[in-house]
């Protein structure tokens, strides 16, 4: 799928760490992740998805504690991270994440799908910029051989499911 991008992993300093949802102890999955990032001496990490953490974690509580550890120890020691929430509906999101989790993040940038027409769309909105303005307008996005490319905001009225 990388290589649909024209991305070399080889030739880069990318390093992926996967484990199946089904095969995954979140104690150890976090002290494997921190001590990667410690050898590579990574300052970019992105978890994909929180979905799967909290499915193994032994209680909401226990994974907000995870979470809130995480963000932590990564601002102290200068990583950037970024992590994906599936949320359940097609259309019309109705929350953006389980409670507790979304104020843990400096930035929030919804993806969803919408309806334009007789098309399905993929549109983009950055709905929290911790500490700086942001532009809260609906924009379409299309994937490309070039990567995510913003289109035009997606004008009033538009059906959202």
């Amino acid at each position: 799928m990388i290589a649909g991008f024209g991305w070399d992993l080889a030739a880069s300093d990318v390093e992926i760490m996967y484990h199946s949802p089904v095969d995954i102890y979140i104690d150890q999955w976090v002290y494997e992740m921190l001590d990667t990032i410690e050898r590579t001496g990574a300052k970019r990490v992105l978890i994909d998805s929180l979905d799967d953490l909290r499915s193994v974690a032994p209680d909401p509580v226990r994974f907000r504690e995870y979470l809130y550890s995480m963000m932590q120890r990564f601002a102290r020691s200068g990583v950037s991270s970024m992590m994906s929430l599936e949320v359940s509906e097609l259309f019309r999101a109705q929350r953006i994440s389980d409670p507790g989790i979304s104020h843990l993040s400096d930035n929030v940038i919804l993806l969803q799908y919408l309806r334009a027409e007789s098309q399905v769309k993929r549109a983009l909105t950055v709905l929290k910029t911790r500490a700086s303005r942001h532009d809260p307008l609906i924009r379409e996005f299309v994937i490309t051989a070039h990567g995510i490319e913003l289109g035009e905001v997606f004008e009033p009225g538009l059906d959202l499911g």
